[in-house]
């Protein structure tokens, strides 16, 4: 109310409707009397009754599709991987809905879970992954269903998840790569090729189970920010702070953390959103496997404590760029001197360090330290450079051997454009790279063979299941 001799009403539905009228609308004909210099009211009508308008139901869908251009198209998931469900719904009352996934299989929760409200898109939204049953076989298929109701108690009629059903496939492990700012999947062999994800990303960081990324994005002003995407869902949160520049973001063992570097400190945060730390100063190249110290450029390579504390250099010079804790956390790589040259230390017992690539072998750059992988058995160690032995002058791939310090350029890696590195697959049975023209190569660890995959022009491979 603007004033004793000019009232205004203001209706909010539970629709969430707003309209606004002069005069008292639906109330007592005149104001109350108040005091002189007294805010003056007006007695409204109480509201009662329930919402009787049970929720709508708006798409239901498993991810990835087998073709994601065709929305009828089944969901694929890999015997021991897991699929991605999602359902929208709206609620016409304006209250939170629930919902509850029910089938053969296991799901992330078998109870009622809140959806979240997606104030973009303007509906409810609800997800959760799902394992298929353990006797699964390759070409078994499914029928999912979920209920939504709201915090009445107002439930839905079977809904059915008949618009998708999970087609069960032997590989667990698959390729995702960037394209045009998507993120992409294609099987080991070439075959599969599909849209998971639509973004303008830069970067994507896999989970240690393959099952999620960290999507990077550079803006215009060279600023960074990263979020968690669920392949086939799409970027679920941003996880960054609000305007900071956030910076080599990486997943902890466990894929429970994501650490990133921003403000001239290592930060952690929780995948969900919660729990943001400050760490260690510096940029960290790695957190040991145990997740209790960080490796840092510090006047040399230097290991703390996760949180900075007790801080030791293993070495002291400043053209010393440390790498990747070994899985075991007992050995890290670094690159010093020019020519730039692999080392490898222990942890624990700083003494001299040996060796692995010497500087003619061309490493790439100092910083090429990050992109020195060890293998999942911590046997091999692999790494781009540039410039080889020769007359080649391209940029290839070398795997070191730790134990006898042995070395050797992968063949034909001439031909790749590897500036982020090799990567490992999961099992250590293959290694993932792309060639000058975007192509993607793998190569078998056994003998060292190498497979052309050719889809559009790939960025940013990785393996994901």
């Amino acid at each position: 109310i603007s004033g004793a001799a000019n009232p205004y009403t203001v209706t909010v539905g539970l629709d969430g409707t707003v309209s606004t009228q002069k005069g008292l609308a639906g109330a007592s004909s005149s104001l109350a009397e108040t005091s002189a210099g007294a805010v003056e009211v007006a007695t409204l009508p109480s509201i009662s009754g329930k919402p009787t308008t049970p929720p709508e139901l708006l798409k239901v869908e498993g991810f990835p599709k087998v073709v994601a251009a065709d929305p009828d198209s089944p969901a694929a998931v890999a015997k021991d991987g897991l699929l991605s469900v999602m359902v929208d719904a709206w609620s016409p009352e304006g209250v939170p809905l629930f919902a509850r996934w029910e089938g053969d299989g296991t799901f992330s929760s078998a109870e009622d879970v809140p959806m979240e409200w997606n104030p973009t898109e303007g509906v409810w939204r609800g997800r959760l992954e799902w394992k298929p049953p353990a006797a699964s076989k390759d070409g078994d298929q499914y029928k999912l269903n979920v209920r939504v109701r709201d915090q009445y108690g107002q439930v839905n009629a079977n809904l059915g998840v008949g618009v998708f059903e999970t087609k069960i496939t032997e590989s667990p492990w698959r390729i995702a790569y960037l394209g045009g700012g998507d993120v992409w999947q294609v099987e080991m062999d070439g075959s599969g090729r599909r849209k998971i994800c639509e973004g303008d990303f830069s970067g994507i960081i896999p989970s240690p189970d393959g099952s999620k990324l960290i999507g990077v994005t550079r803006h215009t002003d060279g600023t960074a920010e990263f979020g968690l995407v669920i392949p086939g869902i799409g970027l679920v949160r941003t996880l960054s702070p609000e305007g900071a520049d956030a910076r080599i973001p990486t997943w902890s063992e466990d894929g429970g953390l994501i650490y990133f570097y921003t403000a001239g400190y290592t930060h952690s945060i929780k995948a969900d959103g919660s729990d943001l730390k400050r760490l260690a100063p510096g940029g960290a190249s790695d957190i040991s496997p145990s997740r209790n110290e960080i490796a840092t450029r510090r006047a040399g390579v230097r290991i703390s404590k996760i949180d900075g504390s007790s801080p030791r250099n293993l070495t002291n010079s400043w053209y010393d760029y440390p790498g990747e804790f070994s899985p075991d956390g007992t050995q890290i790589t670094y690159i010093t001197d020019y020519p730039p040259t692999l080392k490898v230390m222990s942890t624990s017992a700083p003494g001299p360090a040996r060796v692995l690539v010497p500087g003619s072998a061309g490493i790439w750059s100092f910083s090429a330290g990050a992109f020195a992988s060890w293998s999942p058995d911590g046997r091999h160690i692999v790494f781009p450079t540039v410039g080889g032995t020769g007359t080649s002058r391209g940029q290839e791939v070398v795997v070191a051997d730790v134990a006898s310090g042995d070395w050797r350029m992968l063949p034909n890696s001439d031909t790749l454009n590897t500036p982020e590195g090799a990567y490992w697959s999961p099992d250590g049975s293959k290694l993932l790279a792309r060639s000058a023209t975007g192509e993607l190569v793998l190569f078998n660890t056994s003998d060292w063979k190498q497979t052309v995959i050719s889809p559009d022009y790939a960025w940013d491979a990785r393996w994901i299941k």
